[in-house]
């Protein structure tokens, strides 16, 4: 049986403008930076910096201020909607989203140089179009 949740990306207007990536899961809510824009074309691949776990998903108004790791600034809802997780586990998923401007499929993996850092860089790649 293949399980639902929630997720939402904001633009995030910061000295370093970048997404957030957020995702809920089983243990509560995962927050990733991503420096560069979301992959929206297939083979399309990301960094993403995971952050600290939390329990619900931050509060963002249009235009509110929220500060992370990458610094303090202004929000934009970029998306948000329900994906299927075909594959869960602590450095491996396959997220598939079927609506919006993230319709597709999603591979998210910690490589090998990314388990030694400070806070585990992830890969986004978009394995697919739907």
């Amino acid at each position: 049986m293949t399980e639902t949740y929630s997720y939402a990306v904001w633009r995030h207007a910061t000295d370093a403008p970048h997404y957030d990536l957020f995702i809920r899961r089983e243990s509560g809510v995962v927050h990733w930076i991503v420096p560069s824009n979301m992959p929206e074309e297939e083979s399309d691949k990301r960094l993403a910096i995971e952050q600290a776990l939390q329990q619900e998903f931050p509060e963002a108004t249009p235009g509110g201020m929220y500060g992370d790791g990458y610094g303090e600034g202004k929000v934009e809802l970029w998306h948000q909607g329900i994906y299927s997780a075909e594959l869960s586990m602590k450095s491996k998923m396959v997220l598939s989203i079927e609506e919006g401007r993230m319709r597709g499929k999603y591979l998210m993996i910690v490589p090998a140089w990314g388990r030694w850092t400070e806070k585990r860089i992830w890969v986004i790649e978009k394995i697919a179009n739907m």
